[in-house]
């Protein structure tokens, strides 16, 4: 089982700590940090009606060659990922059984639809098709709205802040079929960068360190 496997990969959590990024989302006037608060102006019903317009291209229907789970959910946020080429699933029983059928790790990308470097990841990696396709293979992906589910991100959160020492968003973590959270960190550029593994290098060798051990 995946599980017994990561526990026994002690370099799989230490190689996320090396890796990850948090100065995006701290030094962003657009995207709080973990230990700030929410411009509750910012959650108007205004903001509902744009970015379900800027997310299904004006209208209730996707315009999109890519569709997945999220176009059927609610929230704003989620909205904005469905025409996303990664096959996203949002929180629930269909995705934590698919990781356990599948024996999977869970790729679990927590945000909320006005943080800034939340929409620059999407842009430079879950809207790249190579990318989308390392996720695809290897993971179960879920994301999640900070918003919509504050109990998942508080959780999740806390795990992030403890072992790395620093939390914020978009939040993104490594789960067990059990959801038990074995790596986590925040905002990752695309590829690699000064000397720093970028998104795609951390699937790969996530991915790799589990089927090594």
């Amino acid at each position: 089982m995946i599980s017994g496997r990561v526990k026994q990969c002690p370099i799989i959590p230490n190689l996320f700590r090396r890796v990850t990024s948090n100065h995006y989302c701290v030094n962003s006037s657009l995207c709080i940090s973990s230990s700030g608060t929410i411009n509750k102006q910012l959650l108007e019903n205004k903001r509902w009606h744009f970015y379900r317009t800027m997310a299904t291209g004006g209208d209730n229907t996707v315009n999109s060659k890519h569709q997945n789970r999220l176009a059927s959910e609610r929230s704003p946020y989620l909205l904005q990922h469905a025409t996303n080429p990664v096959d996203w699933y949002p929180w629930g029983e269909e995705a934590f059984e698919k990781a356990r059928k599948e024996d999977k790790l869970i790729f679990l990308s927590v945000g909320y639809s006005t943080c800034h470097w939340c929409h620059v990841m999407e842009r430079e990696s879950f809207e790249n098709e190579d990318i989308a396709n390392v996720m695809n293979e290897h993971f179960v992906n879920i994301k999640v709205d900070r918003e919509e589910r504050p109990d998942v991100d508080k959780i999740y959160m806390t795990f992030v802040q403890a072992t790395s020492g620093h939390g914020g968003w978009p939040m993104s973590v490594f789960l067990t079929p059990r959801l038990e959270p074995v790596m986590g960190g925040t905002y990752f550029p695309p590829e690699d960068h000064w000397h720093r593994p970028g998104f795609r290098s951390v699937l790969l060798r996530v991915a790799q360190q589990v089927i090594s051990c």
